[in-house]
């Protein structure tokens, strides 16, 4: 999985994933996840309507290639494809470009999930 991200890259994403993780994080986690202003998919309970769709898009792709389970970089690349999820925007703030980080991933595991 560090083979999809550049040094550069994983260090900016580290870096504001820690930053996020301390005190913002759980202000976060208790005002969204508990509103019921998303709403709970039940196929994957508890799983963001994102995450969700992400993993259905990594199981689809991983039966293609004959693989028996999903990958993280599989996971991954889905997430990548939702301009509006909230993993992206992680990854934008983080100096990733979505985009790129999906191409590389494709090119690294012989094609897109979805």
């Amino acid at each position: 999985m560090r083979d999809a991200f550049s040094g550069a890259e994983m260090s900016r994403l580290l870096g504001y994933l820690v930053q996020r993780s301390i005190g913002y994080g759980l202000r976060w986690a208790g005002a969204v996840e508990d509103s019921g202003a998303v709403p709970v998919v039940r196929e994957y309970a508890g799983w963001s309507p994102a995450a969700a769709t992400a993993m259905t898009a990594a199981l689809a792709w991983a039966e293609r290639r004959g693989v028996p389970r999903a990958s993280g970089l599989g996971l991954l690349a889905a997430l990548t494809g939702d301009p509006e999820c909230r993993a992206v925007e992680v990854l934008r703030r983080g100096g990733v470009e979505p985009e790129v980080l999906a191409r590389r991933l494709a090119d690294q595991a012989g094609g897109a999930p979805g």
